[in-house]
């Protein structure tokens, strides 16, 4: 895997991954966030699981537009990830 984890924090038992999205249209809610961006915060999420077993990994988006941090819930990131290997 090849990407770029804008800000990464290291806490002792968790793991959060931020990246900055600079797009003109700030989704509401988590859930309206595109798939593509999804999918990419749950690739970032398994990647961190395999380096951090034993940390809780959490991901976020940082929309530069409104500067506001958007946490992304585990479930939703991880189910988008798996929308990539389905037929």
């Amino acid at each position: 895997m090849h990407g770029v984890i804008d800000r990464l924090i290291v806490e002792e038992s968790r793991i959060l991954a931020v990246d900055f999205k600079t797009n003109a249209v700030v989704p509401a809610r988590a859930q309206d966030t595109p798939e593509a961006l999804l999918r990419q915060m749950g690739a970032y999420a398994a990647m961190l699981k395999q380096l951090y077993p034993n940390h809780e990994i959490a991901t976020a988006i940082l929309w530069t537009a409104s500067a506001a941090l958007m946490p992304l819930p585990h479930d939703l990131v991880t189910a988008a990830l798996g929308r990539t290997t389905s037929p």
